[in-house]
Parts: structure tokens; C-alpha cells; sequence
């Protein structure tokens, strides 16, 4: 008879772990499930949050999250992608000038004669 250990206490499989047995040994193993990266040594597996390791591989200005169904990590919009998509409210469809007023200088050369003392 065949004692499905994984059924009692998840295998001693982290609490976001999978618990299943091989087929040749039977040996318990624990995956971690999706959304989660296995931050233990062998044959230890715990199981962290993806999203708390380096930002869950996204950029550092943007937000790690976990999609509600699959729990897959899914990078939110930075700030700075949300501010450029957002419309700002001072947008105008008038043309803008810009002036600069600069002033030409136009060096001369002037002849002095030297007076030298004898």
C-alpha cells in the first residue's frame, strides 16, 4: 500500500510549495508554485515571494505584482510610464514661440599709437 505523504503536512513542503512524488523513488518533491522562486539550499526548498527577489526581474522604478489568476508575476507601470500616459491637464493645441533676444557684438580694432619715453 502506498502512503501518499503529501498529504500529511504538504510533504514538510514549504507552505507555497507543490508536494509530489517521484516516479522511480517515490522521494517526496516540493516545487514552489508559480509566483515563487526556490531561495533554498538542496534538498531544502523554500519557497519566497518572486517579487521580493530583485524586484521580481522588473525594473527597479517599476512595481512587482502577482496576476489574481495565474499568480504569475506581472510588472506594474513605473511612475514615470504612468505620467507619461496620463494626459496632462495643461495641454494646449496653441502654437508656443520662444524669443531669444540675443544682441550682435561685433569686435573692432582700434589703432592707439605708443608713445615711448627717450
Amino acid at each position: 500500500m502506498f502512503l501518499d505523504t503529501c498529504t500529511i503536512s504538504n510533504g514538510a513542503c514549504d507552505p507555497n510549495a507543490g508536494c509530489s512524488h517521484d516516479n522511480t523513488t517515490n522521494a517526496v518533491e516540493c516545487t514552489c508554485k508559480t509566483g515563487y522562486t526556490n531561495t533554498g539550499v538542496a534538498p531544502n526548498v523554500v519557497c519566497t515571494d518572486t517579487c521580493n527577489i530583485c524586484n521580481g526581474a522588473c525594473d527597479p522604478n517599476a512595481g512587482c505584482s502577482h496576476d489574481n489568476t495565474t499568480n504569475a508575476v506581472t510588472r506594474a507601470p513605473s511612475a514615470m510610464e504612468l505620467a507619461i500616459q496620463t494626459p496632462v491637464a495643461h495641454t494646449t493645441t496653441r502654437r508656443m514661440q520662444w524669443f531669444a533676444h540675443a544682441k550682435l557684438v561685433t569686435p573692432t580694432l582700434e589703432w592707439r599709437p605708443t608713445l615711448y619715453a627717450q
